[in-house]
């Protein structure tokens, strides 16, 4: 159910909410986000306002302008990189690595394809135990940690803290075996 604003509050809210977008945006260097980091916490400060008589907890308000301006963020780096700079260059460099080739990824600074890291995540998957195994296949198929936990009979920061390890050793494994393997 939608909340009533205060209407008197709305303009400390937007300087709250732009506030926390900048300081947000900050933290990312390239010149995609430096270039437009006013228009992007602009967006997300309208964007926010708009979704917050939906919140149930006001404490939510610093995670919500982080996921928005982050979305808006991804967005606009999409778009740069579809449009040429001046130069006659994109803006690739600047794009996470996933968006430049999907069927590559990027592990110990080497592409690597997809299905030839398949066999070995699955042998990086056998090394974990059953239940850190089990947690993480489930993890990935939607189950959320507090389900996790309640079907364990443990607590969610235990499952967050054994989902955290076995990715950990997951990239590590990954990681070596890049390194060892033939270019």
């Amino acid at each position: 159910m939608d909340r009533e604003i205060d209407p008197a509050g709305v303009e400390a809210t937007a300087k709250q909410v732009r506030r926390l977008a900048l300081q947000f945006l900050w933290r990312w260097s390239d010149r995609a986000t430096a270039n437009l980091v006013d228009d992007l916490a602009q967006l997300t400060t309208l964007d926010t306002l708009a979704r917050l008589g939906q919140m149930h907890d006001p404490r939510r308000l610093p995670g919500l302008v982080r996921t928005i301006a982050r979305r808006r963020r991804y967005r606009s780096l999409l778009g740069e990189r579809r449009r040429p700079e001046a130069d006659g260059s994109a803006l690739t460099s600047d794009l996470p690595a996933r968006h430049r080739d999907p069927a590559m990824l990027l592990v110990s600074s080497r592409w690597i394809d997809r299905e030839r890291l398949l066999p070995w995540l699955d042998e990086a998957m056998q090394r974990l135990s059953p239940l850190n195994s089990q947690l993480l296949r489930d993890f990935y198929c939607g189950w959320s940690c507090r389900e996790l936990a309640a079907r364990h009979r443990m607590s969610p920061d235990v499952v967050k803290v054994r989902l955290y390890r076995s990715r950990e050793r997951i990239r590590a494994c990954l990681e070596r075996r890049v390194v060892t393997s033939s270019p």
